[in-house]
């Protein structure tokens, strides 16, 4: 009897000690997207725990693959939330940011207004993911959708 409680207290300080390794603190992160835009973005994540996480800032800067004027600017924040692994370490995300987003192209002022990202996907690997980002921003007289293939890598 005192060797199974033995080892079962070490397997939960063992499972805590990795939770807490997983769990908690500030992440950095940097993105990559391709598909009606390429985009570059970076962000500053704070783990609430192992399955929300808080985008305290994210900054991304795009440009349209059909205008070669066209630049775009963002400033945001949200939330990222992670399922239980699934399968040899796969886990599926999704998060939701707003805020700020700039606009300019062909001679056109500096428009601005409200932005949003939505990213759906899948970390492939410990920090490692790839999956389907779409960003909507409503300028002054119109607005403006982009879908994109995205990768991103957590520091």
């Amino acid at each position: 009897m005192k060797k199974t409680i033995a080892i079962a207290a070490i397997a939960c300080s063992a499972m805590q000690m990795q939770a807490q390794d997983i769990a908690k603190g500030m992440r950095f992160g940097a993105e990559f997207g391709i598909g009606s835009q390429v985009e570059l973005g970076i962000r500053g994540e704070y783990a609430i725990n192992q399955y929300l996480s808080w985008d305290v800032l994210t900054a991304k800067y795009a440009h349209e693959l059909g205008d070669d004027d066209a630049n775009k600017f963002g400033l945001k924040t949200g939330l990222r939330g992670y399922t239980p692994t699934l399968f040899s370490n796969i886990r599926a995300l999704m998060a939701i940011d707003l805020g700020y987003a700039g606009m300019t192209w062909e001679e056109s002022d500096w428009h601005s207004g409200f932005g949003l990202d939505l990213t759906v996907g899948l970390n492939v690997y410990k920090n490692l993911y790839l999956g389907y980002g779409f960003s909507f921003g409503k300028y002054n007289h119109f607005k403006d959708k982009d879908h994109t293939f995205r990768i991103g890598y957590l520091f």
